[in-house]
């Protein structure tokens, strides 16, 4: 497996939760049908737990770079990836570009038409910013 299988599975996950799931993790990834390797789930689990514990600063981070748009206007799952992204861009030290790619790649595989655009748009603007 890799860590693009395991942030596709903590995306899900967190969208699960976020539908009012209270599943226990494993039986929710057991149900998509995804296995991960030990490395993967941990990499999984550091995902869907870091998201949780910065939750109000990550969602703080994307209403400062929506232009027309408000946190609950977005799509449920474009919200998880936009999340998942922010948490690794701010909190890990995995390569800018690697994390945006990841996102823009996972709003294409389940978002509409255009999340990709949105959420490169969204991750751009914070990377900027930050590097300005």
């Amino acid at each position: 497996m890799s860590r693009k299988t395991a942030r596709d599975a903590a995306v899900r996950l967190m969208y699960a939760r976020l539908q009012g799931s209270n599943s226990d993790d494993g039986a929710v990834l057991e149900t998509m049908g995804v296995e991960l390797a030990q490395q993967d789930r941990a990499f999984t689990d550091l995902l869907v737990t870091g998201v949780e514990a910065h939750a109000a600063e990550l969602d703080e981070t994307i209403k400062r770079y929506l232009k027309g748009w408000t946190l609950e206007r977005i799509a449920r799952m474009d919200l998880c990836i936009l999340r998942s992204a922010l948490f690794e861009l701010m909190y890990s030290d995995i390569p800018e570009s690697v994390a945006i790619n990841e996102a823009i790649e996972l709003a294409k595989a389940y978002g509409g038409q255009e999340s990709g655009p949105f959420v490169n748009g969204v991750l751009s603007n914070f990377v900027g910013e930050r590097g300005a």
